[in-house]
Parts: C-alpha cells; structure tokens; sequence
C-alpha cells in the first residue's frame, strides 16, 4: 500500500502480498498520474490546492462546509459530488471534533467500471465507529473520463482524493492550522466477498467495502451525466475531440474520431438512415460487446451482422471462373434439405447435421438469457 502523502521506498513491499514486477508497477504509476486530478510529474501527483477559507475581508468567508466546497472548482467538485449540501451539521461536527482533539480519522472508498462508465464513492468517519451503516460525511459522483479508456484504479484514486479534499475543507474553514490525528487509510480489501459470505459474518473492513461498492453502483446507474475530464494545468498541451480532453489510448482515440466520420456517412447512405435514427443507437453498449468478445466469434458476428457468412449464394459471387451455368444457378443447402441457402437459413435448416447444430446453438443462447434474467418477451 503506498501512503495519500508520499510514494514509499523502491525496496519498500506492499502489505500482505509480494511486490509487483517492476513492469507493472511502472504502468501502475502510469494510470496514477493519469487518474488523479493534477500532477506534478513524480511517482505521486500532487492534489489539486483548495483556496483558503480565509480571505482578507472576514465578510466574505464561507459560513458552511457546503458553501465552502460549493464555492471550488468544477474540477474540485465533479470528484467530491452534491452530498455535501444533505450532510447534516452533527456529522460534519464530529469530523471537526476528531481534528481538534487528535481522534484517528477512518477513509473508506471505491470505484466501479461497466460499460465505460464509472463512480467513486467515499465514507469519512471516526476509527472509533464501527457500524457499516453509519458513513458520517459521504459522497459519491460519476468519474470524470473517457469511456473508451476508463479503467477501475481511476474512480478508485478519485474516491481517496474526494475524502482528502473534504478533509482540507473542514481544516480550512474551522481555520485547524494542527491536528494530532492519524489518518488511516486500510489496505486493499478484496473486493464481493459477500457473493460467497453472508454480509453479517464479514469483518468490518469487508462491510465497509460492500457498503461504498453498492452506493458506486447506484450512482454510476443514475441519470447524471459524466462530468468532464478536466485540463491538467502542468501539462505543455492537451489534446481535445469535441470538447473532451483525451488522457489515453490517444491514437486509438484519434484513429476511431478520424474513421468514425467516414463509417458514420457510409452507414447512412446504406440504410437511409437520418441523423436522429442514427443518434437511437447506443453505439458505445455495441463497441463495448464487441471488444469483450475473442476475435474469432467477433469476426462471425460481424458477418451475421452485415451478411457476409459464406453460403452458396455468395459463393457464386466470387467463384464465376471455372463454373457451369447450372453450377452458379444452385443455391440449394450443401446439407440436403433443398431449402436455398441464404443468409439465415442455417437457423431452420431441416437436414440433421443442421438442425442438430442450430439446436445446440439456440441452448446455448436459451441459458445466457436465463443466466442475465432476460425478460421473457425478449427470449
């Protein structure tokens, strides 16, 4: 585990496990830098400085930690999200308490990934306090990122800078210039262990982790909108498509905005589509399914796709040297049913070899629409 503060040693391993491969632990830092807000080009990025809650004219000062975190930058605040506007002032009380009278202080967060979307969530309460359901000062927001390189170390970073910057904002508006307390931040706990255990016989950690894992997943669910990524103000230039700063798989990015206007007028001009027909297609959820399949299955699904499978009816398009009249003129199944073997027909061919394939396919199907509980009407 390595410290909010400080990167540890080189030769410094991580607790309860071995250290990584050093090739892993470079691109560990990697996605690092990438996931935090601000960096400052070390191992370890600097977090994004809040202003000071004391200017020169006192009459100005935020009279609240929401007026206060309300008053930051976008940036600052699609990490930390709106909760803070519900957080009830005995809560945020407690926190303050802890930091004057040098109580340990707990953080707790995660992250989700599905589908290119992802949310952080985060919990700051007392060490004293050892009930799951009690999350004193929390919040959760959609992390900001591009849906095509979004990977879980981000919202997860984000969840620990979230809880970090409420900190400073408590220091900063009750003016805690010190504090004696320690701020614990557990190891990695491993993550669904209650698929396999009941919730009430996990250790606290364990609950804890469930708790910010059910709440990441409403939020990521939710109707709000993905905030932006914002600029990283050490950087020598950014690279934006549409508006959205790019932060990986730049050339990938590049390459997709470069074809994608092509593909985009080429698919309209096939099917007569207008803008807003082509609009109804989630066309992120399709690339999405795509690149979870291996690329043997993906090559035939693009062929059902478009109606590319190989059948005598495209056979004879390709295959006019050397062939009789006749020969070009069949289009029967090879397997003997006599039907004309088009593009579907493979699904009701009649002959037993086929029709004991396209069974044993639609099984397959029948179970992985259970497995997800599909609705009926759609099965």
């Amino acid at each position: 585990m390595y410290e909010a503060t400080a990167p540890r040693l080189a030769q410094e391993s991580y607790l309860n496990r071995s250290r990584p491969n050093e090739t892993a632990i470079k691109a560990w830092q990697t996605c690092l830098q990438g996931a935090f807000i601000t960096g400052d080009r070390q191992v370890l990025p600097s977090l994004h400085p809040i202003p000071s809650a004391t200017p020169a004219n006192q009459e100005q000062q935020p009279s609240s930690i929401s007026a206060h975190l309300s008053s930051q930058p976008s940036s600052i605040q699609d990490v930390i999200g709106p909760m803070h506007e519900l957080w009830p002032q005995e809560d945020i009380d407690c926190i303050r308490g802890c930091l004057e009278d040098g109580q340990d202080i707990e953080i707790y967060g995660d992250g989700t990934v599905s589908k290119g979307k992802g949310a952080h969530y985060y919990s700051i309460k007392p060490a004293i306090c050892e009930n799951p359901k009690y999350l004193c000062l929390h919040g959760g927001m959609k992390t900001s990122s591009n849906r095509s390189g979004i990977v879980s170390l981000r919202p997860e970073s984000f969840s620990i800078v979230a809880a970090l910057s409420v900190i400073q904002a408590v220091l900063s508006v009750y003016n805690i210039t010190s504090s004696d307390s320690r701020l614990k931040i557990p190891v990695h706990v491993k993550s669904h262990q209650d698929d396999k255990i009941p919730y009430e016989e996990l250790p606290y950690e364990a609950q804890m982790n469930v708790e910010m894992d059910r709440m990441a997943d409403a939020v990521r669910d939710s109707p709000a909108p993905i905030p932006p990524v914002p600029d990283m103000i050490d950087h020598d230039f950014t690279i934006r498509i549409k508006g959205e700063v790019v932060y990986s798989n730049v050339s990938s990015a590049l390459r997709s905005e470069i074809t994608g206007r092509a593909m985009k007028a080429y698919l309209k001009s096939k099917y007569q589509w207008t803008d807003v027909i082509f609009e109804k297609i989630d066309w992120n959820s399709l690339e999405a399914y795509m690149k979870s399949l291996s690329q043997q299955i993906r090559t035939n699904v693009h062929k059902l796709h478009n109606g590319w499978q190989f059948t005598r009816q495209r056979r004879n398009i390709f295959e006019l040297q050397g062939k009789e009249d006749f020969e070009l003129k069949d289009e029967s199944c090879p397997l003997g049913c006599r039907d004309t073997d088009e593009t579907h027909h493979f699904l009701s061919c009649s002959s037993k070899p086929g029709f004991l394939k396209s069974n044993t396919e639609l099984r397959r199907l029948d179970r992985f629409l259970q497995r997800y509980k599909t609705p009926q009407p759609l099965c």
